[in-house]
């Protein structure tokens, strides 16, 4: 009788070890640095599906099974896939750099802004010129001194003419966490909460449910007009040349295969930015791959007098954007849009603590399914409209759901 217990005890514990699902958490590091790599693309081999790590290289999956295996890859890094047993054991990754070693300055026949516009100049060669469908996933987190004010996610259909530029967007999945109050100037918020309510007494129930005291900022508008074809990114367009830096970088990899990297520096404020970044070129294709930029915010010399007069400070806002495409019938179609901003507010009091508060907005847009040419048709009423709530926008579809696009 006890080996009989003994057995079904063991048979119990291997069976819930080897089929249990669990949360993986982990980090994504360089492997001779340990420096954390910020938004690396995780993808789950057998679903398609997954995410990026944090601004910290963190990750984290909630409903992972056996039998899955992520794939972690970083641009200019050797990917790695590794199944669920190995992760649950080790989940920390260490992702080992493909940058070719060689002399820091490389010598070639064009001057970077040449070979730039070059590359401009191939843009209809590389990048799809007929219509096309996407089907994409975005997601957006809002933070307050690391206190989670806003969580949401959202599922778009859109149409895409790269030739004539006219692009329509459907929202067919939305959700968002329950919003945080705000805790930067609440008093203050309070305050202007109940004047109103005194003044509008019928308007008591939607003070109560509006956003005076709550966050809402965000939203995709950027990131859904966003590429290197949208005239939106100043550095890769030729008329503004003479507003940047262009050099030469070492040469490294993306996807396998070895890409020329152009940096580049703002000379001034370019946009209200002080930005910096790497292109990185497909040798083979002359097509622009990816983008990563970074900056600080220059606060508009007009604004600074009225944010003084209220007596607030804003502190060190810096960005970072990073742009990924792949290869799908012999074009580059986008496959990431991540950008965040962080900064720092300080309200000045003259008898009393100051306020102060860290805010971090990071946004993710995902490129999931593409077609060539239109399978549906976009409403006139249901089109997005960036002026409008998301949540009073949603159109779903018939079939279509979050382990779609997710």
């Amino acid at each position: 009788m006890r080996l009989d217990f003994l057995s079904a005890f063991l048979s119990l514990l291997l069976s819930s070890s080897l089929f249990s699902q669990g949360p993986i958490k982990g980090q994504v590091l360089d492997s001779f640095t340990t420096e954390p790599l910020r938004y690396a693309s995780i993808q789950i081999v057998s679903k398609h599906s997954g995410t990026v790590t944090d601004s910290q290289g963190f990750y984290l999956f909630s409903d992972l099974s056996p039998g899955d295996s992520l794939k972690f890859s970083y641009l200019g890094y050797e990917s790695q896939t590794l199944s669920f047993m190995m992760l649950k054991d080790k989940p920390t990754i260490l992702l080992i750099p493909t940058i070719v070693l060689g002399p820091e300055v490389v010598i070639r026949p064009l001057d970077p802004e040449t070979y730039l516009k070059r590359v401009i100049q191939s843009f209809a060669l590389n990048y799809p010129q007929e219509p096309y469908e996407l089907y994409s996933y975005y997601t957006e987190r809002i933070t307050e001194n690391g206190r989670l004010l806003d969580h949401a996610e959202a599922g778009f259909y859109s149409q895409i003419d790269e030739a004539t530029m006219d692009t329509q967007h459907q929202l067919i999945l939305y959700h968002q966490a329950e919003l945080s109050e705000l805790e930067f100037m609440r008093k203050t918020a309070e305050k202007q909460k109940a004047k109103y309510i005194k003044k509008h007494p019928e308007d008591t129930e939607a003070a109560d449910n509006n956003a005076l005291i709550q966050a809402d900022f965000g939203g995709p508008d950027l990131l859904l007009e966003m590429g290197v074809t949208s005239g939106k990114i100043h550095p890769l367009d030729s008329t503004r040349f003479r507003d940047f830096r262009y050099s030469y970088g070492s040469n490294s990899s993306f996807m396998g295969q070895e890409v020329i990297t152009i940096a580049y520096s703002s000379r001034g404020k370019d946009d209200q930015m002080r930005k910096e970044g790497l292109i990185y070129i497909d040798q083979e294709t002359d097509a622009i791959v990816a983008v990563k930029e970074s900056g600080k915010l220059v606060i508009p010399a007009l604004l600074k007098p009225i944010l003084f007069a209220m007596g607030i400070e804003i502190s060190n806002p810096v960005y970072h954007m990073d742009l990924r495409y792949r290869p799908y019938q012999g074009r580059w179609f986008m496959e990431q849009l991540h950008w965040d901003v962080d900064f720092g507010m300080k309200k000045r009091h003259w008898f009393k603590e100051n306020e102060k508060s860290r805010f971090y907005i990071a946004q993710t847009m995902l490129g999931r399914e593409i077609g060539l040419g239109w399978s549906r048709t976009i409403e006139t009423e249901q089109v997005f409209d960036k002026e409008e709530a998301m949540e009073k926008q949603v159109a779903p579809f018939s079939g279509v759901g979050w382990e779609d696009i997710r």
